[in-house]
Parts: C-alpha cells; sequence; structure tokens
C-alpha cells in the first residue's frame, strides 16, 4: 500500500466522523417538535397580522401589511427561542450538562449551544416566512402576485422597485426572508443569554418582547431607527445592500453583546455546578 492510499484510508474514518457530526448537528437543531412549533408560531403572527385584510387583491400587499400595520409583530421573538433557547435551561435541570462537560470542554459546551440557537433562529424566522408565503393564496384567495397590480396597491419600498418591476419574485421575497431570518439570530440568543441568569420560563419567553417594544419606543423618541423597521425594511434605505447592512450591523453587535454575557454566566454557573 503506498502513502496515498495510506493517506486516504486513514481520512476516511475522519470524514465518516464529521459527517455524523453535521447530520447529529442538523437533526437536533432542525428536525424536532419544537422548530415545526416555531416555525408554525411565525407564520400565525404574519396571518394574525392580515386577518382585517381579507379581502384585499394585492399579494405584496398582503405580504407588507401583515408586519407593517401589526402589532403582533412583538411576538415573533418567542417564535426565534422556541427551537433551542431552553436547551441549557433544561439540561442544567436534568443535570445533563455534567455529563455532556465529562466529554468535551466547557467553552466547545457553551459555545455549541450558542450556535445551534442562532442556526435554529435564523431558520424557524425563515421557514415561519416561507410557510406565510406559501399559505397566501390559500388563505387570501383574492390576492393576485402581478406588478401591475403591485404598482398601484402594493407595498414595494424605492429600493426593491427594479427586482418587482422586473418581477424577479424569487430574489424579492428572497430578500425579507434573509432579513427577518438575521433577527431571528439575535431573538434567539437573546433568550438562551437570559435563560443562562434567570430560571424562569416565562421570563426567558417574556424578556425578547418587552426588550423589543422597549427598543422600539425609545427609537422613536431618539429619532433612531427601530429594530422593528430594520427587521422587515420599513425604512426608504437607498439600496437593498444597505437595508441589509443595517440590521446585520444591529443584530449583529448586540448578538455579540449576548455572546459575552452567555460565555460569562455560563463558564460561572459551570464552575459552581
Amino acid at each position: 500500500m503506498n502513502r496515498s492510499e495510506k493517506a486516504k484510508t486513514a481520512a476516511a474514518p475522519a470524514r465518516l466522523t464529521m459527517l455524523h457530526r453535521i447530520c447529529t448537528f442538523l437533526k437536533e437543531t432542525f428536525l424536532t417538535l419544537r422548530f415545526v412549533e416555531g416555525a408554525l408560531l411565525c407564520c400565525g403572527i404574519y396571518v394574525l397580522g392580515d386577518l382585517v385584510w381579507w379581502s384585499a387583491e394585492s399579494f405584496l400587499y398582503l405580504f407588507g401589511a401583515s408586519t407593517l400595520f401589526s402589532s403582533f409583530i412583538y411576538l415573533f421573538p418567542v417564535c426565534a427561542a422556541f427551537p433551542y433557547a431552553l436547551r441549557y435551561r433544561e439540561n442544567r435541570k436534568n443535570h445533563l450538562d455534567y455529563m455532556i462537560l465529562q466529554r468535551c470542554s466547557v467553552s466547545r459546551y457553551l459555545n455549541t449551544l450558542f450556535v445551534r440557537t442562532a442556526a435554529s433562529g435564523f431558520a424557524v424566522m425563515a421557514a415561519g416566512t416561507l410557510l406565510f408565503l406559501g399559505l397566501i393564496p390559500v388563505c387570501f384567495p383574492h390576492a393576485v402576485l402581478s406588478y401591475e397590480l403591485e404598482e398601484i396597491g402594493g407595498l414595494i419600498m424605492p429600493f426593491m422597485e427594479g427586482v418587482a418591476q422586473a418581477e424577479n419574485w424569487f430574489a424579492y421575497f428572497g430578500f425579507y426572508t434573509v432579513l427577518i431570518g438575521i433577527s431571528g439570530v439575535f431573538w434567539g440568543v437573546l433568550a438562551l443569554t437570559v435563560s443562562a441568569w434567570v430560571d424562569n420560563t416565562y421570563a426567558i419567553y417574556i424578556f425578547p418582547i418587552l426588550f423589543f417594544y422597549a427598543m422600539d419606543y425609545a427609537a422613536s423618541n431618539l429619532h433612531l431607527y427601530s429594530l422593528s423597521g430594520q427587521m422587515f425594511a420599513m425604512y426608504y434605505y437607498e439600496t437593498w445592500q444597505q437595508a441589509l447592512l443595517y440590521p446585520l450591523v444591529t443584530f449583529g453587535s448586540m448578538s455579540v453583546l449576548c455572546y459575552l454575557a452567555f460565555i460569562y454566566r455560563g463558564r460561572r454557573n459551570c464552575r459552581e455546578s
């Protein structure tokens, strides 16, 4: 057996191990009942915001009105927290963290929890948005997707006008799906961080809602871009790149702060347990 064959033989177990870890990550993060519940709740919040526009004929108007004119948007953080944010608290309650830490370091354990929560937060918000888009023709049978109709009664922001005019709806709705997914990362890790400091399920779910509302209220008084406005691109940005950059910076920086607070408290909890 030459060197190349030996290298291939030695690398095979490593590839299998990596593939197994990836499959485990996907299964435990996305293929869960909680993930499905979070996506359904996200879709339901969209539908609740559209109930008063039952007879609307514009597909895009329904999509925009579901968030722009809705007070239910402050429930979106709960969706992002559903899939994985409670895992840290449950591990501590069931003493599973002690057994897990016998096989890996504290840093790896905490980092894995944080990454899985962030990934699930993005995915569940994106999945709920796509589910809502798929249900619009079912729940609102009068809605028609046509640029001519949208031009009259739709809610097309200027920076997305060119995309809508080209009727590139995949890019149009894909942009908004990615946008709300970015916010889902933050809402998920915020709930996870709260779970490291507060041992109460209700507080873990309610705190992100209160934070969302308080930040929007403060932004309106300080004449700053609100979190809800950045989540759904409700401002007149010059380009779609700018509409994407603002929430990336805002939610990204707050997610970093959550990471620091979670790692600090998580390490302390591990030392005390």
